[in-house]
């Protein structure tokens, strides 16, 4: 199940009517790409990507490897004390790409078809986010 929200600053607007029109028009426009026919068919699981050419790595990052990995240890001892029993563990990557933001939430929910996935646009912020399950494998 989707849902599909547009968030409209009445302020922005000379009438509420104008307002309502502009929002239905830009959710219908969203609804028209969520349902196009040019889905990629890409088998679950597989994405092909040249990240080469997307330059330099990670621009920014929530905290540091470090970080990170002292976190993972501190969830571990709690698991053991018995306090908890699951732990979700999340950091925010962020780069710059020319990639089309609504193109990246589709493939991951090709290869991520997850319930928890969202895609938001806010005031020059795009956000696409999916549960990190299958997209945290190690392979050696």
């Amino acid at each position: 199940k989707t849902h599909v929200i547009h968030w409209v600053r009445l302020d922005c607007y000379n009438s509420i009517h104008k307002a309502y029109e502009d929002g239905k028009n830009r959710l219908e426009a969203l609804l028209s790409r969520l349902h196009s026919s040019n889905v990629p068919t890409l088998s679950a699981g597989s994405i092909k990507l040249n990240v080469g050419q997307f330059g330099s790595a990670l621009q920014k990052s929530t905290m540091s490897s470090k970080d990170y990995k002292k976190s993972v240890v501190q969830a571990k001892e709690h698991i053991l004390a018995g306090d908890i029993f699951q732990v979700v563990l999340s950091q925010r990557f962020e780069r710059r790409t020319f990639a089309d933001p609504f193109e990246v939430y589709r493939a991951l929910r090709i290869v991520n078809p997850s319930p928890y996935m969202a895609y938001l646009q806010a005031r020059g912020c795009i956000l696409v986010a999916s549960s990190p399950e299958i997209l945290t494998r190690v392979a050696k």
